[in-house]
């Protein structure tokens, strides 16, 4: 299904996303740990910056509205895997285990996203609530 013009900024995102995935594993792959560790804080400062406002529009905007109308276990996926991945931020982990954790489960959470939470959203909520999305988004 082709992308709902409402939701491109999200999915914009979301290749942000994959590259900070893939920025993850080239570090990972390196093995420098001076790389590595510079990747990681680079990581936690950009999930604080970009990833956790995009989490919070998403929450908001696609996943309180379709808390009635999707089937639960694609709620349930989303809500943790948000969860997981503030944890992998929040939680003291050594560079190249955070790399090796945080990185894989970012780029799954992307493509669960854009292959799934999407197309249901896109399908399910009415013109008006993805209007109040897109109109969030351009603020």
């Amino acid at each position: 299904m082709k992308r709902s013009p409402q939701l491109r900024k999200l999915s914009s995102d979301h290749h942000l996303a994959l590259r900070i995935a893939r920025d993850a594993k080239k570090a990972l792959i390196c093995g420098d740990q001076n790389r590595m560790a510079k990747m990681q804080a680079d990581i936690i400062q950009r999930f604080h910056d970009e990833l956790e406002p995009h989490f919070k529009l998403e929450e908001r905007y696609l996943a309180e509205p379709l808390k009635n109308l999707a089937k639960a276990v694609i709620l349930e996926q989303f809500h943790d895997e948000h969860a997981q991945l503030r944890s992998w931020i929040n939680d003291q982990h050594d560079a190249a285990s955070f790399l090796a954790g945080f990185g894989p489960l970012l780029e799954q959470h992307v493509r669960f996203e854009e292959r799934v939470f999407f197309e249901v959203a896109q399908a399910l909520l009415d013109q008006t609530e993805l209007d109040e999305l897109a109109h969030t988004c351009l603020k």
